[in-house]
């Protein structure tokens, strides 16, 4: 009798999924007060995925702003920030930074601090308005969480993609670099 490899393979594949699982590799940066624990994804990214580079321009938007313990949101240039109230404990220092370049990305900190992890999940709402809407596909618009500078696709936010409205809108309980991607 000839056994296929095809069901040897398929038979070893749930225990190497199992042992790659339990693997760790995350490193523990200091968080602010507000946030207890770091935020490093391992989960893969999606290899269908296309960074939206049609979207070029030569300006960068910034916004500071200090959120409370009674929440609030802070907004740049279309990009949005909202914290609940209840999900800080102090006032905290945040920025949102948009910067130039040929993708929409939006770079968020607390404190100066970058990856870290909510108790609760706050509102992202990232703009893609200066898209030029000739080269926009019809497949919904996605956010996603990147390293190493915005060129490696780490997580897929879950999200809503507001086509009127030109955003994309997701809940995170913790901060990095978002790219949006369709």
């Amino acid at each position: 009798m000839h056994r296929s490899r095809f069901r040897s393979a398929t038979a070893v594949i749930p225990f190497v999924l199992i042992f790659l699982a339990a693997c760790d590799s995350t490193t523990s940066p200091t968080a602010p007060p507000l946030a207890p624990k770091t935020s490093r994804s391992a989960e893969p990214f999606d290899n269908n995925a296309t960074l939206v580079a049609v979207c070029p321009t030569a300006r960068s938007y910034r916004a500071d702003g200090t959120i409370g313990p009674n929440g609030g949101s802070i907004s740049v240039a279309g990009h949005r920030l909202t914290i609940p109230p209840g999900v800080l404990t102090t006032a905290t220092q945040f920025t949102l930074h948009a910067p130039a370049g040929q993708e929409v990305k939006l770079e968020l900190s607390a404190n100066g601090g970058e990856h870290y992890r909510f108790a609760a999940p706050v509102v992202i709402t990232i703009s893609y308005d200066r898209c030029k809407r000739q080269h926009w596909p019809p497949t919904p618009a996605t956010a996603w969480y990147v390293e190493n500078g915005g060129t490696r696709l780490v997580e897929r936010m879950a999200g809503r993609d507001d086509r009127r409205g030109r955003a994309v809108t997701f809940r995170t309980n913790h901060f990095s670099t978002y790219l949006v991607a369709y």
